[in-house]
């Protein structure tokens, strides 16, 4: 009897935990599009026009573009896992989430952009480095120097292959 309690109570368990898991998905999704409805549309100014303006002026440039969207077409140039992300799972997964985190660049002309994609990193198989690819994000920082600009976007940005 109490084989067949343990048995019906895994059960109900395991199925619970895949409710569980299809119910935070479905959460993720809703606030992913929600996120992309307030960034707005995106900002009208290509790479090379924001890369300018950084070098003209940085402290211009972060109060115009951070925290605005900006979608663009690049060649994906790298995809790291976290180190961070890694080194700080096992100690403490709550916080710091799964190792399964990715560092990505995207770079168009003289402009790099970096983002870190913590949520489904499995998307990520479908790419491969040298790929065409659209990123979609909020923009979190600027800097530039006399080679080029980096512009850092919000995490898990909108990563399409073209």
């Amino acid at each position: 009897m109490k084989k067949v309690l343990l048995i019906a109570a895994l059960t109900v368990g395991l199925a619970g935990c895949e409710t569980l898991n299809s119910v935070t998905k479905s959460i993720d999704d809703t606030f992913a599009s929600v996120n992309d409805a307030m960034g707005g549309a995106p900002i009208a100014d290509t790479p090379a026009q924001i890369c300018a303006e950084i070098r003209s002026n940085k402290a211009r440039a972060t109060n115009k573009y951070m925290g605005k969207t900006i979608e663009t077409t690049g060649r994906l140039t790298s995809i790291e896992q976290n180190l961070v992300a890694k080194s700080m799972s096992s100690f403490n997964s709550d916080v710091w989430g799964s190792a399964k985190q990715f560092d990505v660049r995207v770079t168009n002309g003289q402009t790099e952009f970096l983002t870190l994609i913590t949520k489904r990193p499995t998307q990520l198989d479908a790419f491969n480095l040298g790929d065409s690819v659209t990123i979609k994000g909020r923009i979190e920082s600027v800097d530039g120097g006399n080679k080029g600009c980096r512009i850092e976007l919000a995490s898990d940005p909108k990563l399409t292959k073209n």
